[in-house]
């Protein structure tokens, strides 16, 4: 494999702790992400048989949803608190299954340990995963949660540079992409990537309180019609 350099994305996270807002080199790394998602979204496919897997697979696969839940220690949550979001997922599953035109190529990993800044905002990716085809929130959550993640770990809630990165994203993404509709599908993926920084497996240093905040923002996004990136906070309610 051909050996890269740089620093990965979590130092731009750990970084925006004590500030309140951006600065422009992350306001540029943000630009740079989103222009690159919407290029690599902008190849499209039509197979409702690979979107209807992608859905599937994003609940039911050993590497997603359920499958990260089965990796949980005992008493982080209940077996009924596990099946409840699981429910919920299914049910956006089938909201979501007649939208097969949005079939189309993803990374299938964006998160922040596979994006590596060299110079500026030049970046290399890594770790393609779980095929070429699916959703564009899989990409687009697999890096903001990081961003409601990291907020709440050394905040307690979502907000300074953390929020507006938030914002930032989905809106230069939106502008980039002309995708109007990727706030309106983004909670199964986001329950997902929820599961995930909340394991204890992956992230032992988290306290329960956090863990807790993480899960209301699942269930919040999940009980919304649509997820709103400037009222994340009322998702922790």
């Amino acid at each position: 494999m051909e050996r890269v350099e740089g620093r990965h994305y979590f130092h731009d996270l750990a970084g925006m702790a004590p500030k309140e807002r951006l600065d422009q080199a992350g306001i540029e790394k943000i630009r740079v992400m989103t222009s690159y998602l919407s290029g690599i979204h902008s190849l499209k496919k039509e197979s409702r048989a690979l979107y209807w897997r992608k859905l599937r697979d994003t609940v039911g696969h050993g590497e997603c949803l359920m499958g990260v839940f089965d990796t949980y220690p005992d008493g982080v949550l209940t077996y009924e608190q596990m099946a409840a979001i699981e429910k919920k997922c299914l049910d956006w599953r089938a909201r979501l299954k007649p939208r097969t035109e949005r079939l189309c190529r993803v990374h299938g990993d964006f998160h922040p340990g596979n994006i590596w800044f060299k110079n500026g905002s030049e970046f290399v990716l890594l770790d393609r995963s779980r095929g070429p085809w699916g959703e564009p929130a899989d990409d687009v959550t697999a890096m903001t949660i990081n961003y409601i993640f990291f907020s709440i770990k050394h905040r307690g809630d979502v907000g300074g540079a953390y929020l507006e990165a938030l914002k930032l994203f989905f809106r230069e993404y939106e502008m980039y992409s002309g995708d109007a509709e990727i706030t309106k599908v983004a909670a199964p993926f986001f329950a997902f990537r929820a599961a995930v920084v909340a394991n204890p497996v992956f992230y032992p240093d988290l306290t329960p309180k956090q863990r807790s905040l993480i899960f209301r923002f699942c269930n919040g996004v999940l009980d919304d019609e649509a997820f709103r990136p400037e009222e994340a906070n009322s998702y922790l309610a």
